[in-house]
């Protein structure tokens, strides 16, 4: 017979194992919840890779310092790596050039690339036998985990880079074939005139007798309007044509401003225009060529004007801005109606204008390394916005070629 401690000490109460079925339950509940979230995830990664998978473009993750930690497989593909080779890998041998070139390269993306926290670009990228190719790169700094990573959408348009080539040049000669076009016409019709002009000379001549001096009188004007106007158009052309050479010196934008306005000033006094002059006496100074400038004023003004023949309000307004000083010029005409390319060689809306005013005004405006736009609302006017660069602080001239 036992000692009774130790029949107490072995003896087991009949509800030791009576909370083991729901500690069972709950464990067996909390690795079917576990199994649910690694299905999920394994769902969610199985997705992401056919979406990357449909993607033209090729993804690649690196950390915050360079290194590859994650290609797929298109961008392989483009790079001509096997998967995973890249793994590991430092993104400067991505990039053409020696390991000089490769590393400045790669740190010039990735420094504003992660002062941005994003950059979108176009690099020149070596694959592993070599060959370059360039690939629009659009890259972006994320945070997972903790820690910045750079993701990369890549892809190869070499093979776009040389269609648009093939198509700008196609479409440069379409533009040479309408241009002959539109200059045969227009030279035809000042021809014309002329001709017609003449032969009214002629038939009076022959009558000496019985010579109307009213008719010479009014053949020799048209003879002379016809030939300035072919003077003219030629003048044009040449300007729109032939390459020539700026002088950009600081000029007195407001000064220029005066002047011009004072030359057009009979003929908005003839057409019942009322000028403004919404601009100070003074303002910053820019850096253009005094001349062409004022040849861009000129057929600005000049569009203006013949866009309000029964009168109206021409506004003449600047502002400066941090590198430009804006020029407005705003008239209350009709309006361009429809969507129409003004500054398109040979388009006008003018009886007997060649179209090449705005033409010539916008390639001047770009010669000085400025902008012409224009903005228009039917029956309420067009403005057009000149915009010039501020002179710098040396007051040096620029010489530049267009």
């Amino acid at each position: 017979m036992k000692p009774e401690h130790e029949e107490k000490e072995n003896c087991v109460p009949d509800n030791a194992f009576g909370d083991l079925p729901p500690a069972e339950n709950e464990l067996e509940g909390r690795v079917k919840e576990r199994t649910r979230e690694l299905q999920n995830a394994l769902e969610t990664l199985q997705l992401r890779a056919q979406v990357l998978a449909t993607l033209n473009e090729g993804v690649m993750v690196a950390t915050e310092s360079g290194q590859i930690v994650f290609t797929s497989e298109v961008f392989d593909t483009m790079l001509d790596y096997t998967r995973g080779e890249l793994i590991g890998c430092h993104i400067d041998i991505l990039f053409a050039g020696n390991r000089e070139e490769q590393a400045h390269t790669s740190a010039m993306v990735r420094k504003a690339l992660l002062a941005d926290g994003e950059w979108d670009g176009r690099v020149i990228n070596i694959r592993k036998d070599g060959t370059r190719f360039i690939s629009r790169a659009r890259m972006r700094a994320t945070q997972i985990a903790g820690q910045t990573y750079i993701v990369s959408l890549q892809e190869d348009v070499t093979e776009r880079d040389a269609l648009e080539v093939a198509t700008r040049k196609q479409e440069r000669l379409a533009t040479v074939g309408t241009t002959a076009m539109r200059l045969t016409h227009e030279i035809g019709n000042r021809l014309n005139g002329i001709s017609t002009s003449i032969q009214l000379l002629e038939r009076q001549l022959r009558r000496q007798q019985s010579l109307d001096i009213a008719t010479v009188s009014e053949a020799v004007s048209d003879l002379k309007k016809e030939s300035g106007r072919m003077r003219k158009f030629l003048q044009d052309l040449r300007t729109l044509a032939c390459a020539y050479r700026l002088d950009l010196r600081p000029v007195d934008l407001a000064a220029l401003l005066r002047e011009t306005l004072h030359a057009y000033e009979p003929a908005c006094l003839h057409s019942g225009i009322s000028i403004v002059e919404a601009f100070p006496s003074s303002m910053a100074l820019v850096s253009a060529d005094r001349e062409r400038c004022s040849e861009v004023l000129c057929h600005l003004l000049s569009n203006a004007i013949e866009a309000m023949p029964d009168g109206g309000t021409l506004t003449v307004g600047t502002r400066e801005e941090q590198e430009y000083v804006s020029v407005s010029i705003h008239d209350t005409g009709p309006g361009i109606q429809g969507p129409t390319d003004v500054f398109a060689p040979f388009i006008s809306t003018k009886p007997g204008g060649t179209g090449l005013g705005l033409t010539i005004a916008q390639q001047l405006a770009h010669a000085q390394q400025g902008t012409l736009e224009f903005t228009s609302v039917p029956n309420q006017g067009t403005t057009f916005i000149l915009r010039l660069p501020r002179a710098d602080v040396t007051g040096q001239s620029r010489p530049c070629n267009v």
